[in-house]
Formats: C-alpha cells, structure tokens, sequence
C-alpha cells in the first residue's frame, strides 16, 4: 500500500519523533503546577519563564540525545501502531472517502479548459506517442524473432 510506504519512510519518523520530543517537553512544562500558579503571579511570572527556559536547556542538553534517540526508536512503534488503526474497516472506509472528496474537490472545481492540455503540449505528446510507436514496433519485431530463433522449431509437449 502507498500508505504504508509514505507513513514508514524514514522523514514520517523524523516527524513523529520530532513530535514526541516537543510532546514530552510540553508535558514537563505543563505538568509544573507550582510553576503555573507563580506564571500567573505578577512579579514571579518572569522568574518561571526563566526556570522553564533553563528546563528547556537542560533536556535538550543533558538528555536530548538520549529522548531522541528513544523515540527515533519508538518512531517506528508509532508508525506501526497508525498503520493499524488506519487499517480498520471504518478507518478504510473514512480515509477511501476523504481521498474520493480531496480528489473530486480538485478535479471538479477546476474550469474544463484547466483540465486539457494546450495545443502545444498536446502535440509534443501525439509527437512523443508517434517516436515511442516507431521505436517500440523495432523491438516488438526483434523479440519475436528472437523468440523464434529460440524455440520457434520446438513443439508444446517440450515446454511442459
């Protein structure tokens, strides 16, 4: 499935692991109760600021590598995980109709004159479709041949 393919390439995974990391330091930074009550102090709210620019430092500094090493690595249990719930009967069905939407809504939003090409470019394909036709017969021709040379002289009973 293409889906498969675009959700496990590697620059989906840097995109989810990239995620994650902002994730779990939104989590640390929200899950400071005390720094949220002082946020909201007038005189403290600077100081908290500072505390969560130096939280900031620290995890990218200390342990940066090492949460982004783990969830590069979990970057592939997540994609895996997606690629199950989008493969479900309702998921399939949701997606097949998004798709079918985001398709028509491209195609039949457009003027016709948008959708064909210009004379120009029509002709360099009738050009294009005419040297493909005359190279193409060439070949067609020479495998035949080949082909007969081969075992043209042979009966059907050999071949089974």
């Amino acid at each position: 499935l293409a889906l498969e393919k675009f959700v496990r390439s590697p620059q989906v995974g840097n995109i989810i692991g990239a995620l994650l990391y902002e994730t779990l330091f939104d989590f640390v930074r929200r899950s400071n109760l005390l720094g949220q009550f002082v946020r909201d102090m007038p005189m403290l709210g600077p100081l908290q600021d500072q505390i969560d620019k130096t939280l900031q430092f620290f995890m990218n500094s200390q342990l940066g590598a090492v949460i982004k090493q783990f969830l590069g690595e979990y970057a592939s249990t997540a994609t895996e995980r997606i690629l199950e719930l989008a493969n479900t009967p309702e998921n399939r069905k949701s997606f097949g109709n998004l798709v079918s939407r985001i398709l028509s809504s491209e195609f039949f939003d457009k003027p016709i004159a948008r959708l064909i090409p210009d004379e120009a470019t029509i002709a360099a394909m009738r050009e294009n479709l005419v040297n493909l036709m005359e190279h193409s017969s060439g070949v067609a021709a020479a495998v035949v041949d080949f082909v007969y040379d081969s075992v043209g002289e042979r009966q059907l009973g050999e071949f089974g």
